[in-house]
């Protein structure tokens, strides 16, 4: 797979061009059902059960979409949550990492900004959000300094909540790359889109 990763001829995405010059890596972090995977790729039959099942999570090359890791939890119904630790255990500083709602911890968003570890994940439509400053906005599109979460429970770092409108639906992503320069607005949505390739 490697070979014919090296062999591609097919271009990146504009985005994703400009994040491989920038990070060290991008990773897409993600976690499936192994029994639900294996049906989609048709090495399970329809019907066909074994008694348990495993869930695995893996870092996936966002270029290459190749894993580089994998772990796997005996437990099908594992939350995303527990696996954490073991994401960020060898992690090299400056990582861009992309994952979904399932990740979503303020405690592990602070240790990744301490860290110097990057990320871009959705935000919940239920987030406490409160704005420090507004760095660009339109009818389409909104580029902020926020503080993330309530007086109890809060970032102890600023994230930036960049908000985009696409076909009369609003679409809402976090980061802890609070400078436009660091990572541009437009791009933030087309890396975590990256995602579902």
């Amino acid at each position: 797979m490697q070979q014919r990763w090296a062999a591609r001829t097919r271009p990146l995405s504009q985005a994703m061009q400009w994040a491989v010059k920038q990070y060290p890596k991008v990773l897409i972090l993600d976690g499936s059902t192994l029994d639900a995977l294996l049906r989609k790729v048709g090495l399970l039959r329809e019907g066909v059960r074994e008694p348990s099942w495993l869930a695995a999570w893996v870092h996936c090359n966002a270029a290459s979409m190749l894993p580089e890791e994998l772990w796997y939890e005996e437990d099908s119904h594992a939350h995303d949550q527990t696996f954490w630790e073991r994401a960020v255990a060898r992690l090299p500083q400056g990582v861009l990492l992309l994952f979904d709602l399932g990740f979503v911890n303020y405690a592990w968003f602070d240790y990744l900004t301490d860290q110097v570890m990057f990320f871009v994940t959705r935000c919940k439509t239920n987030a406490v959000i409160q704005v420090e400053r507004v760095l660009q906005t339109s009818a389409q599109f909104h580029d902020q300094i926020v503080w993330l979460g309530s007086s109890q429970k809060r970032c102890v770092h600023l994230m930036r909540l960049v908000e985009v409108e696409h076909k009369g639906r609003w679409y809402r992503y976090l980061t802890n790359l609070l400078d436009p320069v660091e990572l541009p607005a437009a791009y933030v949505a087309q890396l975590y889109q990256q995602r579902w390739r």
